[in-house]
């Protein structure tokens, strides 16, 4: 063990690297906040700017015209989002029926294991037009024209 003198210059140096080690931790801290940050600004930016979903098929409100709408904003805006942040975003904007529906639907799967791609896929095969292939093979004609 050093003596007197001699252990205060170590002391100090010990001192002065636990300073600068604890220096770059701030650093790295104080980087990796601003992100997380970010991309909890963006989506609160994005979600105030996009309406809620609620499928009306009577009145021909679907997924798909109503993501036709967004999409732009998804695929420019959004780009900075993780693809997880770009699907929670996108739930959160259906309305508690289509939501249910849409987790039931991907059952046994969590919406996090679904990409964002796929979830747009899913939620236009099950909000839209349910037409019967009758009525789509059969052209209807108003009534007293023949």
């Amino acid at each position: 063990m050093p003596e007197g003198d001699n252990a205060v210059p170590e002391i100090q140096q010990v001192i002065l690297q636990m300073a600068q080690l604890l220096q770059q931790m701030a650093q790295q801290q104080q980087q990796a906040l601003p992100q997380v940050q970010s991309q909890e600004q963006i989506l609160e930016s994005l979600s105030s700017n996009i309406t809620e979903f609620a499928f009306d098929e009577e009145n021909g409100v679907t997924f798909g015209r109503w993501f036709d709408r967004y999409q732009d904003l998804f695929e420019n805006d959004a780009r900075q989002l993780e693809d997880a942040a770009k699907v929670r975003l996108l739930l959160r904007k259906l309305d508690t029926p289509s939501h249910s529906r849409y987790i039931n639907y991907i059952l046994p799967k969590l919406p996090k294991d679904v990409t964002f791609e796929d979830t747009v896929k899913i939620l236009k095969k099950i909000f839209e037009n349910q037409v019967s292939t009758f009525r789509k093979s059969i052209p209807m004609s108003p009534v007293g024209e023949e």
